[in-house]
């Protein structure tokens, strides 16, 4: 759930800077420009790094943390702006992600700009900020009623978990 509600934040955050026009998870696009006539410029794209989960030692709600990178892929056509506003679109961008934090993850924190200049016609950079994730689905509210056998005796007993 972390991710999703992080990804929905993500695209919100970046629906809200005025001029992007394409948005979704990262699988290469860039790479297939060429063959992908279909994408609109400018364009975000995200991708998760590996997300390494930790149980919270203490918690007794089963809370799980993980920290991630996550990197923003930006590509501009190279002949639709002039190269401050590329860089003013990128740093819009840069604060609308520290901007943003909730119960499911911490506010994201950059780690490096990187310019990709890999592409004849496209303009690209690759935003990388760090966070934490932390799985609060998996933590239980309400009771839970169990049965405890015991040797004389079956006994029901409720725990509460809202502490």
């Amino acid at each position: 759930m972390s991710k999703t509600i992080l990804y929905n934040n993500l695209k919100t955050a970046i629906d809200a800077v005025e001029g992007f026009k394409c948005f979704g998870l990262y699988n290469g696009q860039f790479d297939r420009e060429i063959d992908e006539d279909v994408l609109t410029y400018p364009a975000v794209f995200i991708s998760f790094g590996s997300i390494e989960w930790r149980n919270v030692l203490g918690s007794i709600k089963n809370l799980q943390e993980a920290p991630l990178e996550v990197e923003l892929y930006i590509g501009f056509k190279q002949l639709d702006k002039d190269n401050e506003a590329t860089l003013q679109e990128v740093d819009k961008l840069f604060v609308a992600m520290e901007a943003m934090s909730n119960d499911e993850f911490d506010p994201l924190r950059r780690v490096r700009d990187t310019q990709d200049v890999n592409y004849d016609n496209l303009e690209a950079w690759v935003l990388t900020f760090k966070t934490t994730l932390r799985d609060v689905q998996a933590t239980m509210k309400g009771s839970i009623t169990h049965t405890i056998t015991t040797l004389d005796a079956r006994t029901n007993s409720t725990i509460n978990t809202d502490a």
